[in-house]
């Protein structure tokens, strides 16, 4: 996908990467720190999404 990688270029989009286990229900989250997938805390994904943002 061209455009994709123009506008994260450009600074017009931020790619995420997450991962949802379906059989057990955790949520991972891309951590380019440590270059790896890690778990994310049901607080802090309940406290990102208190709000609508859409």
């Amino acid at each position: 996908f061209p455009m994709v990688q123009l506008l994260e270029q450009r600074g017009l989009l931020r790619l995420h990467g997450a991962y949802f286990g379906v059989m057990d229900g955790r949520l991972f989250a891309f951590d380019e720190a440590a270059g790896a997938f890690a778990p994310v805390a049901p607080e802090a994904h309940a406290a990102a999404f208190q709000e609508a943002r859409f």
